[in-house]
């Protein structure tokens, strides 16, 4: 029983032993800022909630799926005037989880039912003109092409157009997203 306690103590010293035998060899500082940015939002069509107002498009310009027409430009712009900091960058994330999104082509659907005068086989697609023009994929939920604030503002610039899905029938389009202001 001794011989046991005896490895056991030497065996626990053993461990308090090595343990305190580590030495530092630097140390690391961490830093940062934590900094309440506001804002102001606005658009090019007027204030932060507004409407993109698509032209009326004849049903045989969007006759098979993919065919776009009706491409209309908006901006959003952050830091109306002048109010965000210079070189702070700015993006747009819209809400992945709003059910007009399509969650297969991550474009609009349209809200207004066929029973009730609305179109069929027709989407609207968000693009990002800072991107080349490159399709929102709203149903990812990621941020758009950021943009850097200068002179107090930044603008991020969009278009929006009739997607069809198959043979598109004549009748009312609509539909909603919220975005928010990121800051990456």
């Amino acid at each position: 029983m001794k011989k046991n306690a005896l490895i056991i103590a030497v065996l626990t010293l053993a461990g308090f032993t090595s343990a305190s035998a580590l030495a530092a060899d630097g140390e690391i500082a961490i830093n940062g800022l934590v900094q309440d940015v506001t804002c102001a939002i606005d658009s090019s069509i007027g204030g932060k909630d507004f409407n993109v107002g698509l032209p009326m498009q004849l049903t045989n310009a969007l006759q098979g799926d993919g065919d776009v027409a009706g491409t209309t430009p908006f901006s959003i712009t952050v830091g109306a005037s002048g109010t965000c900091p210079d070189s702070t960058k700015v993006a747009i994330v819209y809400d992945p989880s709003n059910p007009n999104i399509n969650t297969v082509t991550g474009n609009l659907k349209n809200t207004v039912a066929a029973g009730s005068g609305g179109a069929e086989n027709i989407e609207i697609q968000i693009l990002d003109a800072l991107n080349g023009d490159a399709p929102v994929k709203l149903h990812e939920g990621t941020a758009t092409k950021d943009v850097e604030v200068a002179a107090g503002t930044a603008s991020l610039d969009f278009k929006a157009q009739y997607r069809a899905t198959g043979t598109a029938t004549a009748g009312q389009v609509e539909s909603s997203v919220a975005y928010s202001v990121t800051f990456p």
